[in-house]
C-alpha cells in the first residue's frame, strides 16, 4: 500500500503534532504470522473504501503489472485524511511504461467529489472510477496526464487467485491497537487488459500479469517505515509475492514481512520466516537512495523451501513521490519528514524450490521496487 499522496499537508500535521522518531522512546511494532490454510476468507470490506476520522487514515488499491517485453502499467487510487483542510481527498496515480516511454497521470480529487456507486463502484470527480469485486478490477480514468495531454485509460483485471490476508491483515503499532497500517492481496495474481487512447486519436493495448492489494491504516508509512522491498514473480506454475518492511531504527531490527507462494493458482501459504537480503548498492542518478541491484531470497518452512536471486535487468521507473508539490513545500518535508522515492525495477528470477519432495527450477522476468519513505 501506498498511501502517500497527496503530501503536501504532512508537514504541518507531523511537525505539529507528532515528535520526531529521534526523539521517542523505543516502539513496538507486531508482524505478520505464518500461515498454509485459512488466510484466503476476506471479508465485503475488503473491496471498498471505509473512511475513517483519523487523521493518519490512509487507503488505496495499488495495481501493478506488466509483460515479458517490459512494458508496465501501474495504478494507485487513494483516499486520505492527510490534509487537515479536506479529509477525504482521494488521487489517481497511474504510470503507464510502453516500449520505454512513461506516461504519468496524477489527479487529486476533493473528498465531496469522491462518492459509492452501485454500478461504478466507487468514482473520482464525474468520470473516473475504481470498482473491485472477489473476481475483477475495474480502474478507468479520463482527463489529463502530468503533460497535460488528454487520456483515456481503462484497465482491467481478472483476478486468477484467490485473494489473501497473514493474520487480520495489520500490523500494530504501539501498546494498543489503535494505531495499525494494513495489507490485503486482493489479487495476488491476475490477468490484466489495459488500453490507454491518446489525445491524437492513437489506442494501445497491453496484456499483462498483474496483482493487486487493498491497504488500509491509521498509521503514515513515513512514522514506522524506512524502506520497503517487494517482488512479484509469475511463471507458468508459481505465484511469488513478496513484501518486506525495513522500520526505523526505534522499532528494532526485527522486519515485518510477508511472503504469499501459490502453485498452479492454488495458495500453498502466507509466510513470515524467510530472508531477502539486498547487495550491490548503485548510486542512482537521481535518487538520493542506492538501491539494491541483487537480492538473495531464502525460505525453509515445513515441506517447502525457496532459494535464489533476484537481480534486476533494467529499472523502468523512478517516482519522487514530492515531485507533484510546490517546491517550498517540498524541501521543508525531505528536510523535516520524508524524502520519499520509489524506484521500479524488472528483475531476472532465477530460483529452485522444494515442495512436497519435488525439486523444480524456476526462471524468468518479475518486477521489484525499493520505496524509500
Amino acid at each position: 500500500m501506498n498511501v502517500l499522496h497527496p503530501l503536501w499537508a504532512i508537514l504541518l500535521v507531523t511537525m505539529m503534532v507528532t515528535p520526531p522518531n529521534t526523539v521517542q522512546a523505543r516502539q513496538k511494532i507486531t508482524s505478520f504470522p505464518s500461515a498454509t490454510d485459512n488466510f484466503s476468507d476476506l471479508d465485503q470490506s475488503s473491496y471498498e473504501y471505509t473512511p475513517i476520522n483519523a487523521g493518519g487514515y490512509g487507503e488505496s488499491f495499488y495495481l501493478n503489472s506488466f509483460d515479458a517485453h517490459g512494458n508496465v502499467v501501474t495504478a494507485l487510487i487513494s483516499i486520505t485524511n492527510y490534509n487537515p483542510f479536506n479529509k477525504g481527498m482521494g488521487s489517481f496515480d497511474i504510470n503507464w511504461i510502453e516500449n520505454d516511454k512513461v506516461r504519468t497521470v496524477h489527479q487529486e480529487f476533493d473528498r465531496d467529489e469522491i462518492k459509492k456507486d452501485p454500478i461504478k463502484g466507487t468514482t473520482f470527480g464525474k468520470y473516473s472510477h475504481i470498482k473491485v469485486s472477489k473476481d475483477s478490477t475495474e480502474i478507468y480514468y479520463l482527463g489529463k496526464d502530468t503533460d497535460g495531454e488528454a487520456v483515456d485509460i481503462k484497465i482491467n483485471m481478472e483476478h486468477s487467485e484467490v485473494g489473501a490476508q497473514s493474520g487480520d491483515s495489520n500490523l500494530y503499532l504501539g501498546d494498543d491497537n489503535d494505531k495499525y497500517w494494513g495489507l490485503k492481496m486482493i489479487a495476488p495474481r491476475g490477468r490484466v487488459v489495459a488500453q490507454l487512447k491518446s489525445d491524437e486519436g492513437s489506442i494501445s493495448t497491453l496484456n499483462l500479469n498483474g496483482y493487486l492489494d487493498h491497504g488500509n491504516a491509521n498509521a503514515k508509512v513515513p512514522d514506522f517505515s524506512d524502506h520497503w522491498y517487494r517482488l512479484l514473480f509469475f511463471s507458468d506454475n508459481w505465484t511469488i509475492d513478496l513484501h518486506e518492511i525495513t522500520t526505523k531504527f526505534n522499532y528494532g531490527p526485527q522486519k515485518p514481512q510477508m511472503l504469499y507462494v501459490a502453485k498452479n493458482n492454488k495458495a500453498i501459504g502466507m509466510f513470515a520466516d524467510w530472508s531477502y537480503v539486498d547487495e550491490g548498492f548503485q548510486e542512482h542518478k537521481e535518487s538520493p537512495y542506492d538501491p539494491p541491484t541483487s537480492w538473495n531470497l531464502n525460505l525453509e518452512h515445513d515441506d517447502i523451501k525457496i532459494s535464489g536471486t533476484v537481480k534486476v535487468s533494467k529499472e523502468v521507473l523512478a517516482v519522487d513521490v514530492l515531485g507533484s508539490v510546490s517546491w517550498a513545500v517540498r524541501m521543508m518535508v525531505k528536510a523535516f519528514y520524508s524524502n520519499a522515492w520509489q524506484h521500479y525495477m524488472l528483475v531476472d528470477v532465477d530460483l529452485t524450490i522444494e515442495h512436497n519432495g519435488v525439486t523444480e527450477y524456476v526462471k524468468g522476468m518479475g518486477m521489484a521496487t525499493a520505496e524509500y519513505y
